[in-house]
């Protein structure tokens, strides 16, 4: 069987510099292509400055983010919608061509007697080649990583779901705070669109990562996707943060003084910059689907 992360190599792999640079910017292409296809507005992108937000509980905020510096890329097998990530928004399904296409673009270190053996492989066992693709896609989703953002820090919903129930905590970051990923808006849609994995114009990755139901349309999210949580990580899955990128820091309106205390207990501590700003919820009896912030000392 042709193992495509084995094959008859060139006695020289990856010859040039040039032949690595290639496959980065055909990727890169990719993924503009499958953004654009699926009509992604990633207009706030082009301001790393823009603050995103990340709720969560007190608990995690405090002895985690806040304290460690740290944020932790999830397992993309446990998140709250159990619908997100679905692998059947990607198709395996191809023909001898595109499979032939996919390996020699992807795979320039394979020799000429590489892509004969392959094409004979497909030939025999064109199923097996199709499962084999599809088992490690699988084999690799334990080394993907998810952070999720979202433009919005006074939504009732997101409050309710994500900030629990009202009493933790929406960290306000610079979008620049992030790294080791690939970051867009989420698609909302009632309809998601499937991707075939060999298909030369898209990054079938992208429609995998990037589309939600329409019913989360609230969310607003920011998504950052790591596919690679092994080399960008620390063995906790976790990745540093300049603390001067958060600018900002919103507590629940059943957030207790306690609670909001130990925040600025540890912010204190670890040396947080003295000008992030603080605010409290508060109810917007004006717009029921909003709250309204009302700032509070950090000193």
């Amino acid at each position: 069987m042709f193992d495509p992360n084995n094959p008859n190599l060139a006695e020289d792999p990856f010859k040039t510099y040039q032949q690595k640079l290639d496959i980065i910017n055909k990727e890169n292409n990719l993924t503009n292509n499958a953004f654009i296809k699926l009509n992604i507005d990633q207009s706030i992108l082009g301001n790393k400055d823009t603050v995103i937000y990340h709720y969560t509980t007190i608990e995690t905020a405090r002895d985690y983010i806040l304290k460690e510096g740290t944020f932790r890329y999830g397992e993309i097998t446990n998140l709250n919608d159990e619908q997100d990530f679905d692998v059947n928004i990607v198709s395996f399904n191809t023909n001898k061509q595109n499979y032939l296409n996919y390996m020699a673009s992807f795979y320039p270190e394979i020799n000429f007697k590489g892509i004969i053996k392959a094409a004979t492989t497909y030939d025999l066992y064109p199923k097996r080649i199709i499962q084999d693709m599809y088992d490690k896609f699988i084999e690799r989703i334990d080394n993907y990583g998810v952070l999720c953002f979202t433009r919005n820090y006074d939504t009732r919903l997101l409050w309710t779901h994500y900030g629990d129930k009202g009493k933790g905590i929406c960290l306000g970051f610079k979008i620049k705070a992030v790294y080791g990923s690939i970051v867009s808006p989420v698609k909302y849609s009632p309809n998601m669109l499937r991707a075939n994995y060999y298909n030369p114009d898209f990054d079938a990755f992208i429609f995998w990562v990037y589309q939600k139901d329409i019913q989360f349309e609230y969310e607003d999210e920011i998504r950052f996707f790591c596919r690679d949580v092994k080399a960008v990580c620390d063995q906790n899955r976790c990745i540093t943060f300049d603390k001067t990128l958060l600018p900002v820091i919103y507590f629940g309106a059943k957030t207790s003084p306690g609670d909001i205390q130990s925040i600025k207990d540890v912010s204190k501590n670890k040396k947080y910059p003295k000008n992030i700003e603080l605010y409290q919820l508060q109810k917007n009896f004006m717009n029921y689907g909003y709250l309204t912030p009302i700032k509070i000392p950090f000193y």
